[in-house]
């Protein structure tokens, strides 16, 4: 073998090592939050000023990261919209990353989200939200139970009834 071929079949051979300690990396790395974890307690903008993200003492809490420019999103804010009283018994935080959504001025296509006394419109920044939730995939949902522990991670769409399912037991 020729030494330029033994050269390129060494860099060959190191960039595939280097592609595979990445992604053992990635696939051993643990989760950013992990079912049993705290709610992590972030400061937010809201629409009546700052606040905190909290949990609610006699209820679940939902945490729900949505996006103005997912159709998926849209789909699940209008479906909530639709069904804000079966949602009456849990707190929720529908919070976005989108750097030019303003809560109180772009919600206004989801009236009844937006006067329900048990949903937050939370705007945040990507880089917090990433520390202390993971990957921004969207929608994603966190319940939280009463004490503020996370029951449940979804990532993507869900059905409402299912998502009312995980609800029930996790306020139990």
């Amino acid at each position: 073998m020729t030494k330029s071929k033994r050269n390129a079949t060494l860099m060959i051979a190191l960039l595939l090592a280097a592609v595979l300690a990445g992604l053992l990396y990635a696939a051993l790395k643990p989760p950013v939050l992990p079912l049993g974890a705290r709610m992590p307690a972030l400061a937010f903008a809201s629409p009546t000023g700052s606040d905190t993200l909290r949990p609610s003492p006699t209820k679940p809490t939902l945490v729900i990261l949505f996006s103005m420019r997912c159709p998926h999103c849209l789909y699940e804010l209008d479906l909530f919209e639709q069904h804000i009283d079966q949602l009456a018994g849990a707190r929720i935080y529908l919070a976005t990353t989108d750097r030019d959504f303003t809560p109180g001025a772009d919600n206004l296509r989801w009236p009844l989200l937006s006067c329900a006394e048990n949903v937050i419109w939370v705007r945040l920044e990507e880089k917090q939200y990433t520390r202390h939730f993971g990957a921004a995939i969207s929608p994603c949902f966190f319940i939280f139970d009463h004490e503020g522990v996370l029951r449940e991670k979804i990532r993507g769409e869900i059905k409402l009834e299912a998502l009312l399912a995980k609800i029930e037991p996790a306020g139990a």
